[in-house]
Order: C-alpha cells, then structure tokens, then sequence
C-alpha cells in the first residue's frame, strides 16, 4: 500500500541528524510518496536537493515559522495554523518528526501540534540526542511537563539506542517508545586526503564543540608522534564553537603539534573521507546518543578508538570491534591509537570484524524498513 509520508527536520545546523534522513529517505522502499520539510536557510539543502532529486519532493518552511517567541500566543497560532494548512495540502497521512532532542525547538513543537491538528494518521517523533533540564526544580518541572506532553502527542517516539532511551523513559510512556539504531549504506565512492606518501592518517567527524572532545585528541598527539612521527590528525566538521577551535589551535601550537593537525572544516559528504583514515577516533566527553563516526568506520573497515560513554559503549565492542577508553583519558587514548597505528593486522582485524557487526546491523535498509513499519501502523 502507498503511503504518502511527509518528514520535517528542525535542524539549522547541518550535522548527524542530516546524514541520518539522507540515509533513511534514500534507503525508502520505492512506491511511496515522500516529501521532507526542512528550514529555507538549512545549509544542508543543496545536498538534500541534490541527493534526493526523484526521491522526495523537498518543501521550504519560511524561517519566520520558528522566529516568534511562545510569549507571543497569537504568533505562535498563527504559526500552527500555516503549518497545519501546509500539512493538509501534503496530503499526508503519516509524519515522521526529526529532532535533535528535548526540549523541543519551537518549530518542533508547532509542527508536532500542527501535524495532530490536521488529523495525520500516524505522528512519529525521533530524538536523536539526550533530554537537558535546567538546574532549577522549577525550571525541570516545566521541562518534564512539557516533554510529557511531546511524549503523549506523538503516537510513537523513537531514539536510536538504549542509553538515550534509558534517559527519556520518565517523559515518553513505555508503550510509545522503539529504538531503531541509525543505519547507513555502503560506499560507492571515496574521497582522498592530500598525504605523504608515508603518513599515517588519525581522522575524527563531528562539528567543532566541547563535547566532542577533540582537545584530548589534540593533548594526545605528542605521545603519538613520539612512537610515530608520520602521523598526522585531521579533524572534519563545521566551526559551531568558535572558542572550542581556538582553542584546539592554541593547544595545538602550545604543544608543538600545530604542523600535525589539520581542522579541515565542513566538508560536503565527509564520511566520504574516512577511507584515506587509518585509524578513526571518537573521543566525545559528553554523552553520544550514538556516534555516526562509529558506522563511517564500520562500513570503511577502518579501526575505531571511542570513548567508552553513551551509544557509542553499545556500537563498539571493546577488542572485537574497536578499542574504548575512558573519556578524556589522553594517555589510554594515545596508547590504543600507537597500537592500531602500530599493528597493521590488528587494525585490519578489528575493521573487518566491525564491517561485519554492520552489514548485520546498521544498513540503511534495515533502518528504513522499521521506519516504514512503525509509519504503516
């Protein structure tokens, strides 16, 4: 049976959530009918445009959609409604919410109410990040009303793995809550880092921000270049915390390593990249809700050193699949990356065994089909 589904992504930022909807409404059973609403200055659209083309029919929502304060009630009305208006002449009759986590952004929040006003048949919400709450008890009595009623409004609410929905299981009902892992396909094409013929590449992905903890990748490069001076650091994404890149530039500097690293900035497709890796590393301080470097390095058969926190414990099989480390542990995490760096068929070993976890696991495919089912219900 055809269903026409209509999806929406609040993001301004272009980062993981993206990739996961590209994943996703590329991997899509043909027959549907698929429309994805997302923000007119997304920097990611030309890619969406460009990856999607004959795929899904892509709307812009007007940035004034999510300009107005919730002060100002009859803005925030005035808003549903053209939301509602836009849903119903999607002829939608299910919705698929992508969100970054809770709480919700305004325009998360007026697309979910806009989608039940307008009578869709099946609204699911994904979050892909962990709950935040303010330190005040009033403040986090607001945010878990208000999560509590995100969570009552979506007939399901999807995370991706067990620890972001261990965090969410006091604001979504258990009956409404799935996991699905992310899921990505298999390369069809690589793109090349400029190199040295002798140079052993360590590469991270993600934006540029504390959390991502790529000052402890930086801190230990010293010790990595003692045992390997052909190694170089080339961290790909885009700048969201300016002070965060200064400052991996200062300690860069400070260190002595300045010549060694290489911020590569955004970079259209970066997964792409992780071919010309010889050792990818995820060493996040913070939380991951799942960590999409941990399938980049999967589906390349490239070893992956993560920190041992959130999702990304549950992807990576310590020995078998990867190495994990405490978080923010730079003497652990410079000695798992001179190991792989060092043993060649070590490295091959623990890429192979998680190229396999992957085909078994975390195609798009498989990611697509669950979607698909959870919006056919």
């Amino acid at each position: 049976m055809q269903r026409r589904a209509l999806f929406f992504t609040s993001s301004r930022f272009y980062g993981g959530d993206d990739t996961v909807m590209l994943e996703l409404l590329s991997a899509w059973r043909s027959g549907d009918s698929l429309t994805l609403a997302v923000n007119e200055d997304h920097p990611g659209l030309p890619v969406y445009e460009e990856k999607l083309a004959g795929k899904a029919k892509i709307l812009r929502l007007s940035s004034s959609l999510s300009a107005t304060s919730i002060l100002r009630p009859l803005e925030t009305l005035r808003a549903i409604l053209e939301l509602r208006a836009l849903i119903a002449r999607s002829g939608a009759s299910a919705v698929l919410l992508s969100t970054g986590g809770f709480p919700l952004s305004p325009l998360s929040w007026r697309f979910l109410a806009a989608a039940r006003l307008a009578g869709v048949e099946r609204v699911v919400m994904a979050v892909h990040n962990y709950p935040t709450f303010p330190r005040s008890a009033a403040g986090r009595a607001y945010r878990v009303a208000m999560g509590k009623l995100a969570g009552q409004l979506a007939h399901r609410v999807v995370t991706v793995s067990e620890d972001c929905a261990k965090s969410l299981r006091d604001l979504v009902p258990a009956e409404r809550l799935e996991i699905i892992p992310n899921g990505c396909s298999a390369p069809t094409s690589s793109r090349a880092i400029p190199k040295k013929p002798d140079e052993r590449i360590i590469g991270a992905i993600g934006n540029i921000e504390k959390r991502k903890g790529f000052a402890h990748l930086v801190a230990a490069l010293p010790a990595v270049l003692k045992e390997i001076p052909q190694a170089r650091l080339v961290i790909i994404g885009a700048c969201v915390e300016p002070e965060e890149e200064r400052a991996l530039r200062e300690t860069a500097s400070h260190l002595g390593v300045a010549q060694r690293v290489t911020l590569a900035g955004y970079k259209k497709e970066a997964a792409l990249y992780v071919g010309s890796f010889d050792v990818c590393a995820a060493p996040s301080v913070a939380r991951e809700s799942f960590g999409l470097i941990a399938l980049d390095a999967m589906r390349f058969r490239k070893p992956l050193v993560a920190s041992a926190i959130g999702g990304l414990a549950e992807i990576v099989e310590e020995g078998v699949t990867g190495r994990l480390v405490a978080p923010g542990d730079e003497d652990a995490l410079a000695r798992a990356l001179i190991e792989l760096l060092k043993s060649p068929e070590v490295a091959a070993r623990l890429g192979e065994a998680a190229h396999k976890r992957w085909k078994e696991r975390y195609g798009a495919h498989t990611m697509a089909e669950r979607y698909r089912m959870l919006l056919s219900k």
